[in-house]
Parts: C-alpha cells; sequence; structure tokens
C-alpha cells in the first residue's frame, strides 16, 4: 500500500518544478507578438535600424531603487528607475526585458485596448476596453503599458516626473493609438505606422444601447480634484422601500447558498457511505470536495444573511457611488472615473439591473433598474464615467478604517479555517483506518503547508483591494500565523518521527461474538445450505461442511457472519459460500482452527473507510490452512492476517478492491497462489517475516508493498502489475531470490521515507520562508504605495 506521504511529495514536488519552469520562462523568455502587423521586410529594417543606433549609443543601466515596478514575472512587467524604464521591448514582433534611459524615448502615445473576445465586460473574458501607453524609444523599440495590469493613477504621474521636462516634449495626447492584440497600430513604431488614420474604430460599448455616454478623447494623466470637494453633494439616497427590497434580496441569495451547500454536504455525507471505491489517493481525495465546496457555500449564504439584517442604504453622489458593505459598518466609495462601462443584465435575486465595470477586473456595481428616482441622476452622472478627471481617492476616516482593519482581520481567519479544513479532509483521507496518534501526526505534518499558502494567498489578494481592506496591510498577522504553522510542523517530526519505534503488535478487529448459531455443531455433507443466522463455531465445538452450497442471507450488513472461537474447529471443504445476491454482505472472523480447502468463497464484507484494518476473511490464529480455495470480489481484502502464521497456499484471488492479502506481526506460508487483478497483490507490515514462494502476482494496481518487516520473497513471477512489482521501506529488508518480473512499471522499488520526511520537511520550511518574504514584499510595497501618492500628488489631502 503507497506510503502515507509519497503522493503528496510527489505532486508538490511536480507542481513545484512545473511552477519554476513557468517562472522562468515568464520572467527571462521572450515574447512574439504575432499580431503586429509587420512584414519581413519591415522587421528586417527595424532591427538593422536598431543596430545601428545601438552602435552608436553606450548602454545604460538603471540608476538607484525603482520609483514603480510590478508584474516583473510576467510579459507585462515595468520598472521605473530615475533614469529610464526596464520593461520587455519589443523589436519588431519580438521583445525582451530591455532597460531603456529617458534620454531615448521619442514618443509617449495613449492607446486604446479593445477586447476582441466580449462585447460587453465578462467575469472570466476581462474588460471590454482598457487604457494603455505605448512607449517608443529612438533606437526603434517599442513598449505597450496597459491600466489592466498596471496602476496608471500611480504610474503615470512617477513617469511624469521621473522625466521632467521631456514628458512634454515625447508625450502626444492627440495621437491616440488602438488595437484590440488581432488588428491595429499598437506595437507599430512611428516610423513605419504612416499617416495618422483620420478617426478610431468605435469602441464597443457606445453600440450596446446602454445609458451611458460615449468616451471622450483620452487622457492619460489622472487629475487630481481640487482640496475640499470629496464625495460632493448628495444626488440619491435609496429609499427605505429600496432597502427594504435589497433586504429581501440578500436573503433569497443567502437560502440559496446556504441551500446549495447542504445539498452539497448531503453528498459529501452520501459518497463517503456509499463507500464509492475509487483506488487512488487523488480520487479518493476528489471525493471530498463536496465538503469544501459546502463550507465556501454555507460561509457565502450566511455572509448575505447577515447583510440582510439591517442593510444601509446606497447613495449617489456628485462624484461617484456610495455602497456599504455587505457585513461591517464601513462603506465603498466608487468615484465615476473609476467606471470603465456598464450593461444591462437580469437576474434571479434583483431582476432588472445596471452592472457597472470598474478598472479593476471582478470588482462590478449593481443597481436595480427600478431604484426609485434612478433614472434622471443616470442621465445626469452617465457623462462623467470614465473621466480621468473624475478619479477620486478619499482618505476613509477613522471609523472606516477600523471597520476595514475588522474585515482584513475576518479574511485572515476565512483562510486559516479553509486551510484547516482541506488539510483535515486531506489527513482524513491519507491515513484512513490508521489510529488516532498517525492521523494527528499526519494533520501535524499536512496542515502547516496548506495553510500557509490559504493565508499568504489571501494577504497577496487583498494587497489591491483597498476599497475593503486598509491600503496598508497587517502583515505581522498572517505573519505570526505562518510562524506558527512552521512551529507546529517541526514540532510534529521532533515528537512523531524523532525516535523510531519497533514495530507494535496489531490490535484485533473482531466483530462481536455472534449471540447463537444458525448450524449446529456437526458433520454437513452433499447439502444447499440457506442460513439467516451467524455461522458460530464455539469454543469445543467443530463444525463441517463438505461437497456443499452454502449461501449466507442478510438483512442489514454484517448482521450475519462466520465466527470462529478460540478453541473451535471449522472445516470447509468442497464449499461454494457466498451471500445471497439481493442480500448483504457478511463477515468472516477465525480465532480458532480453520481448515478451508478446495472451496469458492465470495460476499465478504470489508470496510472502505478502514482498509488496514478491517475486512476480508480476517484470520487471528496459526491453526489455519487455506488451500486449492477461489477467493473472489472482495470488497476491500481477500484475506487480513493478524498476529498469526497461517497457511495460504495453491489458492487464488482475484478482483480485491484494496488487498488481496494483508499482514500485520504475521509469519505466515504463502506458497503457490494466483494473485490476480486486485489493488494490492499483498502488503506485509508490522514487523511480519512470512515465506512467499512460487506465486503468481498478475496484473494488479500494485504488487508487494513492505513495511518495518523482513520477509522472503522467491521464486514468484510478476506479471504486467502497474506501479512497482516489490516496494519496501528502509526499515524492511525482504531477502529477494529467484523472483521473474515482466512487463511490470516497476520491478523493485527501494523507498527511503526518511528521505521523503526530509523533502516534505525542507518544501514546508523553503515555503515558510518564500511566504516570509512575500508578507514582507507586500509589507513594502505598501510603504511604497503611500510614498509614491506623498510624493507625486495621488492622494488628494482631503477628507469627505
Amino acid at each position: 500500500m503507497a506510503s502515507p506521504l509519497s503522493e503528496p511529495v510527489i505532486y508538490a514536488i511536480a507542481f513545484g518544478l512545473t511552477g519554476l519552469l513557468v517562472y522562468l520562462l515568464h520572467r527571462y523568455g521572450p515574447v512574439k507578438h504575432g499580431w503586429v502587423k509587420l512584414t519581413k521586410e519591415q522587421e528586417a529594417w527595424l532591427k538593422q535600424a536598431h543596430l545601428t543606433y545601438a552602435a552608436t549609443h553606450p548602454r545604460e543601466k538603471p540608476a538607484g531603487p525603482p520609483l514603480y515596478k510590478r508584474r516583473m514575472v510576467s510579459h507585462d512587467g515595468i520598472a521605473v528607475f530615475g533614469n529610464g524604464i526596464l520593461a520587455k521591448f519589443s523589436l519588431g514582433k519580438s521583445g525582451r526585458y530591455r532597460f531603456v534611459p529617458f534620454t531615448q524615448v521619442s514618443g509617449i502615445y495613449p492607446v486604446r485596448i479593445d477586447n476582441p473576445f466580449t462585447k460587453a465586460d465578462s467575469r472570466w473574458l476581462g474588460l471590454s476596453s482598457w487604457k494603455g501607453l505605448q512607449i517608443e524609444s529612438e533606437g526603434s523599440l517599442t513598449y505597450l503599458v496597459n491600466s489592466w495590469r498596471h496602476d496608471f493613477e500611480t504610474l503615470v504621474p512617477v513617469l511624469k516626473r521621473a522625466m521632467g521636462a521631456r514628458w512634454e516634449r515625447v508625450y502626444r495626447p492627440d495621437e491616440m493609438l488602438w488595437t484590440n492584440f488581432i488588428e491595429g497600430q499598437a506595437l507599430v513604431p512611428a516610423a513605419l505606422r504612416g499617416p495618422r488614420a483620420p478617426s478610431t474604430p468605435t469602441p464597443p460599448l457606445a453600440a450596446l444601447g446602454l445609458p451611458m455616454a460615449t468616451p471622450g478623447p483620452f487622457v492619460a494623466i489622472p487629475t487630481v480634484m481640487p482640496s475640499g470637494e470629496g464625495r460632493g453633494s448628495l444626488l440619491l439616497e435609496e429609499s427605505p422601500e429600496d432597502v427594504r427590497e435589497r433586504g429581501t434580496t440578500y436573503r433569497k441569495a443567502g437560502v440559496l447558498f446556504l441551500g446549495i451547500g447542504a445539498a452539497s454536504l448531503a453528498i459529501g455525507f452520501a459518497l463517503q457511505f456509499l463507500d464509492v471505491r475509487t483506488g487512488s489517493l487523488f480520487l479518493t481525495y476528489v471525493l471530498w470536495l463536496p465538503f469544501l465546496l459546502a463550507l465556501l457555500l454555507i460561509l457565502l449564504g450566511g455572509v448575505f444573511l447577515l447583510g440582510s439584517r439591517q442593510p444601509r442604504p446606497i447613495r449617489i453622489y456628485e462624484h461617484g457611488f456610495e455602497f456599504p458593505a455587505l457585513v461591517g459598518g464601513h462603506t465603498l466609495f466608487f468615484s465615476y472615473g473609476e467606471i470603465m462601462g456598464v450593461r444591462e443584465r437580469r437576474t434571479f435575486f434583483e431582476g432588472e439591473t445596471y452592472v457597472f465595470t470598474t478598472q479593476r477586473p471582478g470588482q462590478v456595481l449593481a443597481l436595480r433598474k427600478t431604484l426609485r428616482g434612478l433614472p434622471p441622476v443616470l442621465e445626469s452622472i452617465r457623462p462623467k464615467f470614465g473621466r480621468p478627471e473624475q478619479l477620486i481617492r478619499l482618505v476613509p476616516t477613522k471609523e472606516e478604517s477600523v471597520a476595514s482593519r475588522k474585515i482584513e482581520y475576518a479574511l485572515y481567519g476565512v483562510a486559516v479555517l479553509v486551510g484547516v479544513i482541506v488539510s483535515t479532509a486531506t489527513a482524513a483521507v491519507i491515513f484512513a483506518g490508521s489510529s488516532l496518534d498517525v492521523v494527528l501526526t499526519g494533520l501535524g505534518l499536512i496542515l502547516p503547508p496548506f495553510t500557509i499558502l490559504t493565508i499568504t494567498f489571501m494577504t497577496f489578494q487583498l494587497r489591491n483591494r483597498e476599497k475593503v481592506v486598509p491600503a496598508r496591510l497587517n502583515v505581522k498577522v498572517p505573519s505570526l500565523v505562518v510562524v506558527i504553522l512552521l512551529a507546529v510542523f517541526l514540532a510534529t517530526i521532533a515528537t512523531g518521527y524523532g525516535t523510531p519505534e519497533p514495530p507494535s503488535v496489531v490490535t484485533e478487529t473482531i466483530e462481536p461474538k455472534p449471540a447463537s448459531s444458525a448450524l449446529g455443531p456437526g458433520s454437513y455433507e452433499n447439502m444447499t445450505l440457506n442460513l439467516t443466522g451467524s455461522l458460530l463455531v464455539d469454543a469445543g465445538q467443530t463444525i463441517a461442511i463438505r461437497n456443499s452450497i452454502v449461501t449466507m442471507k442478510l438483512s442489514t450488513p454484517k448482521s450475519v457472519g462466520v465466527w470462529v472461537a478460540r478453541g473451535g474447529t471449522l472445516v470447509l471443504d468442497n464449499v461454494t459460500l457466498a451471500n445471497d445476491p439481493s442480500s448483504n454482505l457478511y463477515t468472516f472472523e477465525v480465532m480458532g482452527s480453520a481448515s478451508i480447502l478446495a472451496s469458492s468463497i465470495s460476499g465478504v464484507w470489508g470496510d472502505r473507510q478502514r482498509v488496514n484494518l478491517d475486512g476480508g476473511i480476517e484470520l487471528y490464529s496459526s491453526n489455519v490452512i487455506v488451500d486449492r480455495t477461489r477467493i473472489t470480489g472482495a470488497v476491500t481484502n481477500g484475506i487480513l492476517i493478524s498476529n498469526a502464521a497461517p497457511t495460504v497456499a495453491n489458492s487464488t484471488i482475484e478482483g480485491a478492491g484494496d488487498d488481496a492479502i494483508e499482514m500485520h506481526n504475521s509469519s505466515a506460508r504463502i506458497t503457490g497462489n494466483t494473485i490476480d487483478s486486485c489493488g494490492w497483490a499483498m502488503v506485509i507490515e508490522d514487523g511480519s517475516s512470512p515465506l512467499v514462494q512460487g506465486n503468481l502476482f498478475l496484473a494488479n494496481r500494485h504488487g508487494i508493498a513492505i513495511g518495518s518487516s523482513d520477509p522472503v520473497i522467491e521464486l514468484n513471477r510478476f506479471d504486467a502489475n502497474s506501479n512497482y512489482a516489490i516496494r519496501y521501506d528502509e526499515t524492511s529488508h525482504p531477502v529477494l531470490r529467484g523472483n521473474v518480473y515482466t512487463l511490470n512499471e516497476k520491478n523493485v522499488v527501494s523507498e527511503d521515507s526518511t528521505a521523503l520526511l526530509e523533502i516534505c520537511g525542507l518544501s514546508t520550511v523553503g515555503l515558510a520562508i518564500f511566504s516570509l518574504l512575500v508578507l514582507f514584499w507586500i509589507y513594502k510595497e505598501g510603504l511604497r504605495k503611500e510614498q509614491l501618492r506623498r510624493e507625486f500628488g495621488t492622494v488628494p489631502p482631503y477628507r469627505p
């Protein structure tokens, strides 16, 4: 059976290497703009012109720290220094990171970028159009920076200030370019563009027929509003009737999400209790996804229900919209300059609505069309949409800052909760059937990396959500959580795996003794027996069944079974033992003496949640022989041997869902058998030392898995087994001789679980360090933003 840590570590390494490759390609790899309309002759001319220019101008390097730096691990990255720009400047259709001094910038042109895949703003396809700046150099290089990826309110003033008087000479506000990344003039240098087209294409939004004015001329520089204007005068406040209707809408949404969450929860329980068997750790883990989905939906439904209790009114001011937060006491103000587009939409909850999209993808505002007094107000404010002079940043009040900080801490809590839930589900799947201390140890290893990822990801996502959380996050909180989780991980390694323990005797998992037996002691030959009760062989009794058919009929699972007590003797000779097709599965427990000869056995019960401890023909006595017997279709184990040394010879076990033969602390003799098409052909654990000789292992998902045991495995044949024929860990010392291997994915695999644990430990420590570095970067980025906005005037010095 697979090591509990092997698959997660393999997945982590695979995804880690893939992520590293993607990072390197995006960070250092070139970019190809195949849509740029340039002929081969034009590209050749550009390259020659660039080489000629570069030969007469010395290369410069960036000076000092960057004034603005963002998205450098992508093709959209740009870093502005005091003496120039570092970005993926293109030479023709090909681009790579180059540094261009300000003294070589020949032109900066406003660009309108249209989305060719959508005529209306979409959560998945992005905005319908956004702004850009094309920066050109005297060396025939071009670079296109867009407002979807970058904060123009900060970037453009930084460029203007850093370039000084040169900005006025190279900035061409009246020569707007256009592109949709399929056609257009963008990334074509001025020398090859020819005369400027008399007009640019019509913006797609203007053709929608929605209540929105056609955008005016592009102005790249955000103009700071005069001090003291703030929100402006109040134009419209949501009436009490509208507030109540919105509260009803929230309740409907909350009930719907709670209902779907409850359904997901029911599906999750059904998948677990219906014992859906996948045979894969990954697919088994997928079965827990309904629980995770239910958690998120129930949380979302609770938020909507909480927001429906006392909703506050929406207000429309002279300079923007004010929306109350769904929960908490703060409000969100969106100036009209942030509005990029508007569309009409009909929803089940709100009916006909106007949906306003902002500069940030996924951030939308919605107003019901039935809002009392909205039409005349909308007519008066729609010409302001998208106008740079309408961009306003309000300094939050003390009360709003406190409310935003509470939201920030609540979202950190949600991230930790999600990490705990995911980790617990993962541990439950990986360590299913293990003892409590093993499960807790596994949870201590799994929970830290999962939760570190979730809280770091949440903090990273919140860094640009000034509307909801403070502009500068309190990264001390997630940093403290990361440090605590790392301490938990190291403590788990120290306590759970610090000193190896000797193999322990496995605790027997035996079903309760039946109250009575459907057959009395004696001999039964040439009979057809339909048993509605258990086959109990008590101490001092013998039941011998020969040349017969025995059918077990159960009313509920495990209500009937075979139970041989210590001191009892069971003989099955040429017997077909099965459950009734219309009834449930039966148990099979042997603590005494048993001879199962030339028989056929099927329909034995197994616990899919505890496959390592329970299920199948369970042998707890050494005085047992299974010879020339066929065991088919076992739900989990074919034979489970615990603290005993029986003999299994010349038999066939096929189609076992988990292990054909599983041994704990056993020195059984397994000879001359055929094990075909099972999950694991054999599992040998907990100090076992069996003899496995002369068997055929055919087409199993896994061959023999050995843990903390010293078996003798000789003269066997392994044919077409997936994953491996034999796998053992560093605590095992198997004797392997005379075996034949054919068409197995792997033959003999020596697995060092200590090395896996070291890899897991190093990965988690590295993840924690990386997370702390990311959090420190977020902290420094917040400080830099505040400094830039104060220095370049992008934050107006007024309060609402």
